[in-house]
């Protein structure tokens, strides 16, 4: 409303002053009829100041309609902002006004489009920022608060336990010097009756030396036990803590912009700069779900036409109950702006219940999907090199050895289930998160009954190739969906 009655104001102001330009020209007429050359020029001069007078209204114009739509009370397009940024140029003030409003407005990133780039959409974006930095930061406290404890309760029992070994060596060594006094005192007596005595003596010096040989291999043996219980007590506190560390860093790679009233064709802002092609699979979540790789998706879609920053896609299943809006999350395990995401395999690979190893289906998804697999260690996979290293993303965890060929605990099954725990071994060391074989394939895998190939005995790898759109597509970067907006 008081937008409203500033632009009234505006146009009621440039109509008096025109409508006074209008009656000055016109008196200024009438007196060129009855006056000479000089008071020609003076209509002319007026007719000139009436000239900048309106320009100088329009540049004022445009000036405020600028502002507005930097404060946010104004929604202006890319043209109309255009349009204000070129008005007021060379105006020194707006100058430095527009360049503070740039500067501010390159918090908000790349997400949105510079319509919606104004101070109360920097606000907004500032505050969702902090609330989800604040979450974090409760939980990095929480956690490292336990650890505390642990590692408190962890020192504690090696505390004890070493003030306990260091009771039990005093205990030993007082035994032992109490024996050695006995056998001084006896050998005192031994010497006063030697002639007498002497076979009883010896067999007494055997008797000690096999008592103090016995100590010292008991003292040897705890001391032995002691080590490794408080190396055993450490690997459990290392894992421990490697477990508690391994945390969720998964994010979105992108954002819903427009969906049409249907809820079939959609518009998100990742395109061919960010690397995007036809027939890639991503997942839609809700705009405020945190931990995603957690989460469950509310909609599969599937790239169909790429421009440089904006794509449409085909949403291929979505519940009416749980639409999809703008601004939930794109997301998809396989896909990363500029690279390709690294997989390692491990396990049996069985994802359509048959019995058999499909990896090199589950491979075909992957790179389809812009994944690449760099290590692979199946049932009959051959030992190669260790190539899984820290930018490896995903472990892909399939059927363990238990299970293999139904043969449990043969020499098969104890040899592929020593090389699976090293392969997961050195993924937990590597932080690279564990990913089943049913979530990938969930995540990778279209859900539309038409268009599902079937994963049995015959099905090639070509049946997982990218699909590209047939015929040229119309360009809908001008003209916008039907509906478009309609979550804002």
């Amino acid at each position: 409303m008081a937008v409203r009655d500033r632009n009234l104001f505006a146009w009621q102001a440039y109509v008096i002053v025109m409508s006074i330009v209008s009656v000055g020209l016109l008196l200024g007429l009438g007196y060129m009829v009855f006056a000479n050359s000089t008071a020609t020029k003076q209509a002319l001069d007026a007719a000139t100041k009436s000239k900048e007078l309106e320009q100088k209204l329009a540049q004022e114009f445009n000036k405020q309609q600028y502002m507005m739509h930097m404060l946010g009370a104004k929604q202006a397009t890319e043209q109309e902002v255009g349009i204000f940024a070129a008005s007021v140029s060379g105006v020194a003030e707006m100058e430095t006004l527009i360049k503070n409003y740039n500067r501010d407005m390159a918090l908000l990133g790349g997400e949105n489009a510079q319509q919606d780039k104004n101070y109360s959409s920097l606000v907004t974006s500032l505050m969702k920022s902090l609330r989800i930095r604040n979450l974090q930061n409760d939980k990095a406290s929480k956690d490292i608060a336990r650890l505390t404890d642990e590692m408190e309760k962890v020192r504690d029992q090696e505390t004890n336990a070493r003030k306990s070994a260091e009771a039990d060596r005093d205990r030993l060594a007082r035994e032992l010097a109490s024996a050695r006094d006995d056998y001084k005192n006896k050998e005192g007596e031994m010497k006063k009756e030697i002639d007498q005595l002497i076979a009883e003596k010896s067999s007494l010096q055997a008797t000690f030396v096999q008592k103090e040989n016995a100590l010292k291999a008991s003292v040897a043996k705890f001391k032995d036990e002691n080590d490794k219980l408080l190396k055993f007590k450490a690997s459990v506190l290392q894992d421990r803590l490697k477990n508690e560390e391994r945390e969720d860093f998964e994010s979105a790679q992108g954002k819903v912009v427009s969906v049409d009233q249907n809820g079939v064709i959609a518009f998100i802002n990742m395109g061919s700069k960010q690397g995007l092609r036809p027939g890639l699979l991503f997942n839609i979540y809700n705009a405020d779900t945190i931990r995603i790789s957690e989460a469950t998706p509310k909609a599969k879609i599937e790239i169909s036409k790429v421009m440089e920053n904006q794509s449409m896609v085909n949403v291929l299943n979505s519940s009416k109950n749980v639409p999809i809006i703008s601004n939930d999350l794109v997301y998809s395990p396989t896909w990363s702006a500029g690279r390709k995401v690294k997989f390692a395999l491990v396990g049996k690979l069985d994802i359509n219940s048959d019995g058999e190893d499909d990896r090199q289906l589950v491979k075909s998804l992957i790179e389809q999907n812009n994944g690449e697999v760099i290590e692979d260690v199946g049932p009959d996979t051959k030992p190669g090199a260790k190539k899984m290293d820290l930018n490896t993303r995903y472990l892909v965890v399939g059927e363990m050895p238990s299970g293999l060929e139904g043969r449990s605990g043969d020499d098969r099954s104890k040899e592929a289930g020593s090389r699976y725990a090293e392969i997961r071994q050195r993924a937990r060391e590597l932080n690279v998160m564990e990913l089943s074989i049913e979530k990938l394939v969930g995540m990778l895998r279209k859900v539309d009954d038409d268009r599902t190939v079937g994963l049995g005995d015959a099905t090639r790898s070509e049946d997982f190739k990218p699909r590209f759109p047939s015929g040229p597509a119309k360009d809908t970067t001008k003209t916008p969906l039907s509906g478009a907006g309609s979550g804002r």
